[in-house]
C-alpha cells in the first residue's frame, strides 16, 4: 500500500512538472492515504519512501536544506496521519454505537409490542399507545390519539394523581382501576406511571397498564371453591358426628 501510494504521487508530480517545480507537496497524499487505510508501520514506510525519492530526484542546496525540508515533511505527514487515525477510531466507535443502539431499539420495540403502554400529555389525553394497549381497549391508534384517557379508565384524573404522587404504582380511589375493553367489556387494571423528562415535546406521562381481570376472576373462583370445600367439610363432619351419636344411642 505504501509503495503504491508513493508511486501514484510520483506520477502526479511528474504530471505537474510542466506547471512548475514541486518538491514534497505532491507526496503528502501518499502518507495520508496510507494512514487512512493502514497502520502506523506502513505510514512510516510511506513517509520514508517519499523522503528517499525526493532526496534522490530533487537536487538540494545543501545538507541543512535537505534535513529541514525532510523534517517539516515528516511533521506535516505525521499530523495528517494522526488526524486520519482519529477519524478511523471515531468511525469505528460510531459503527459500534449504531449497532448497540439498533440492538437496544429492537429489544425495546419487542417489549413495547407486548406491553400495554400509553403516553399522555399534561391534560391527560392520549398522545401515543402501543399495539398491545390498543388491543386491550379495543381501539385503533387513530381513535385513541387525542382522546382523554379517562374514556377507557374510570375515575382517572392526571392532575390529582400528579398532586399526590409523581411516579410509581397508581391506586384508584376504590382500589383497582375499572376500565372498559372491546364492546364495553369490564376490565380490572393496575397502572404504573412515570413522568417523562422535559424537552420531549408534548409527551408528559408514560402509563404501563396491567390487565388483572382474569387474575381477579381466578381469585374469586378460588374463593368460591374454597367456601364450597369448607361447607362440604362441615357437612361431612356433621354426618360423622351424627353417625357416632346414633351408634352411641343404639348402644
Amino acid at each position: 500500500l505504501a509503495v503504491a501510494a508513493v508511486g501514484g504521487c510520483l506520477l502526479l508530480r511528474e504530471a505537474l512538472e510542466p506547471f512548475g517545480q514541486f518538491y514534497y507537496l505532491p507526496l503528502i497524499p501518499a502518507a495520508a492515504v496510507t494512514a487512512l487505510l493502514s497502520r502506523p508501520g506502513p505510514t512510516l514506510l510511506a513517509i520514508a519512501l517519499c523522503i528517499g525519492v525526493n532526496v534522490t530526484v530533487v537536487p538540494r542546496e545543501g545538507l541543512t536544506d535537505t534535513i529541514v525540508n525532510a523534517a517539516l515533511f515528516v511533521v506535516v505527514c505525521w499530523l495528517l496521519a494522526e488526524i486520519c487515525w482519529a477519524q478511523r477510531r471515531v468511525h469505528r466507535r460510531t459503527i459500534a454505537l449504531e449497532r448497540t443502539l439498533a440492538g437496544r431499539n429492537a429489544i425495546l420495540d419487542t417489549v413495547l409490542a407486548a406491553v400495554p403502554v400509553v403516553i399522555l400529555d399534561r391534560q391527560g389525553c392520549v398522545r401515543r399507545l402501543t399495539p398491545a394497549a390498543a388491543a386491550l381497549f379495543g381501539v385503533t391508534k387513530a381513535e385513541a390519539e387525542g382522546a382523554p384517557f379517562s374514556r377507557w379508565v374510570e375515575d382517572f384524573d392526571l392532575a390529582s394523581l400528579e398532586a399526590g404522587r409523581c411516579s410509581g404504582a397508581l391506586e384508584a380511589p376504590g382500589g383497582e382501576w375499572r376500565g372498559r375493553g372491546p364492546g364495553g367489556q369490564p376490565l380490572v387494571l393496575t397502572l404504573q406511571m412515570g413522568v417523562l423528562s422535559t424537552g420531549v415535546g408534548d409527551d408528559h406521562v408514560a402509563l404501563c397498564i396491567t390487565d388483572v381481570t382474569q387474575a381477579r376472576a381466578a381469585t374469586a373462583r378460588e374463593r368460591a371453591l374454597d367456601a364450597q370445600l369448607n361447607r362440604v367439610w362441615r357437612l361431612n363432619s356433621l354426618g360423622q358426628m351424627a353417625a357416632t351419636l346414633a351408634h352411641e344411642l343404639n348402644q
